[in-house]
């Protein structure tokens, strides 16, 4: 039997179980992913030293293990990482090997398994690696390069690329968007085509039909701010102290702590970047006026 093949975050994964995923057979990528999976019962046993403090993440807790001190080098030979998600898998690998295994509990919900996999083990596998910058945005195509929308959890990023999508644009990813750098410009992989414009847990969403399987070239990052539904929608550049401290709330990194690479990357994606602050009205049916905005401020520039 031949293993399903797909492309996410610029990764090309090999899987042995076909997952119930849609179009996902082409796009960019740069590197392989194979996932072996297995019952946990028949896991080879590793004994991981250390671990983060548990986390919620829709409704389950979740922790990431390693077996040397987090505070060393990432690419450490021959280091061990896994994620732990309660009462579902386990996801375990070696700096040293393109292999994950993937360990099931009690049965393998194939769209649960799916959902993680897509929405968070494979950014935090990215984000070990210190090869990419991994933000929590959202991203859409806009005159042939990816915009950015960047706000704190449940601030609207989704509903606003849900707009734009609406209006003919591309998606590239609806919550984590992976930047890579190369030479002298930032370029957007696309993530996977769905869409949740909506809060429902372990569930990838709705197919995007709108879905830009190529790497793009950095446009500009959009913070969004909520004011009141009568105020005026509004654009101002960020820069400064100001603009580090919300790039660095948008930037994935590992639980403990922010290593040094990892501050190096952010740095360098505040001095090659343009950041703009969108004041958004609490209001959806004045979402077309704040997608005037942007679109007016992109054709300005």
């Amino acid at each position: 039997m031949h293993d399903m093949k797909f492309v996410v975050y610029g990764i090309e994964v090999h899987s042995p179980v076909t997952l119930p995923l849609s179009a996902l057979s082409e796009g960019t990528w740069d590197q392989v992913l194979r996932l072996r999976v297995e019952t946990l019962k028949n896991q080879e046993k590793t004994l991981f030293a250390y671990q983060t403090p548990t986390v919620t993440i829709h409704g389950r807790q979740i922790q990431l293990f390693s077996n040397k001190a987090f505070s060393l080098a990432r690419i450490a030979r021959e280091r061990q990482w896994k994620i732990n998600i309660e009462g579902l898998f386990s996801f375990s690998w070696s700096s040293s090997s393109d292999t994950m295994i993937i360990a099931y509990e009690k049965e393998l919900h194939l769209e649960k398994l799916s959902f993680w996999l897509l929405h968070t083990v494979i950014p935090i596998y990215l984000m070990l690696k210190q090869r990419s910058i991994l933000l929590h945005a959202s991203a859409v195509e806009v005159d042939s390069k990816a915009i950015l929308f960047i706000a704190p959890s449940f601030g609207g990023k989704s509903t606003l690329a849900d707009f734009f999508i609406r209006q003919g644009h591309r998606l590239l990813s609806d919550d984590k968007v992976r930047l890579e750098y190369n030479v002298k410009d930032y370029f957007v992989y696309p993530s996977y085509p769905y869409r949740r414009p909506y809060r429902k847990f372990e569930t990838l969403g709705e197919y995007a039909e709108g879905y830009s399987g190529r790497m793009l070239s950095f446009g500009n990052i959009y913070f969004l701010n909520y004011v009141s539904p009568e105020d005026d929608c509004s654009i101002e550049l960020i820069q400064g102290l100001k603009k580090f401290e919300i790039l660095k709330t948008s930037y994935l990194y590992e639980p403990v702590s922010m290593s040094k690479v990892e501050m190096e990357y952010l740095v360098k994606l505040v001095h090659h970047s343009v950041l703009y602050q969108v004041n958004v009205p609490k209001d959806l049916t004045r979402l077309g006026e704040v997608y005037q905005a942007i679109v007016d401020n992109e054709g300005s520039r």
